[in-house]
């Protein structure tokens, strides 16, 4: 398969790239979307800015209130905000979209097997899919079959 002719993108993110680069491979005849993560203590987790901005505006707003009980939800908060991304099913989580243009808009037929490899309860699932979105990419954008 030459994913030459594709777009690839992962719907996680809102720049729409990869996280990885190898999220998206071939593997003989097989396409593969997505990966297993490494489970390691010295694993890179991933953060946007607007999620390290929300983490400086909650410590800003401790450091503006001092210690009482509203701070101590703060505190909750950001702690459970770092933790999910520490989380391997946060970061080990992918959205892995490969697509390309069609010249046709109906009439399509679809032909394939799928398998996984996932037994996480939240994975499990991959979309086919027709009419997506041609700016925001999400894996279950679309008319087809989950």
């Amino acid at each position: 398969m030459d994913l030459l002719n594709y777009f690839l993108n992962d719907g996680l993110k809102s720049n729409n790239l990869l996280l990885e680069v190898d999220e998206i491979r071939a593997e003989g005849n097989n396409l593969v979307l997505g990966k297993t993560p490494v489970i390691q203590e010295e694993v890179d987790v991933r953060i946007s800015v607007d999620e390290v901005d929300q983490l400086v505006a909650d410590i800003t707003s401790l450091e503006e209130k001092g210690y009482n009980e509203e701070s101590k939800e703060i505190i909750q908060s950001i702690k459970g905000q770092v933790g999910d991304k520490v989380n391997p099913e946060v970061y080990g989580n992918f959205s892995p979209i490969l697509h390309g243009d069609l010249e046709k808009h109906t009439g399509i037929q679809i032909d394939a097997t799928m398998s996984t490899t996932d037994t996480t309860n939240n994975g499990e699932i991959s979309y086919l899919t027709v009419l997506r979105n041609t700016e925001i990419y999400m894996a279950h954008d679309g008319y087809g079959l989950g």
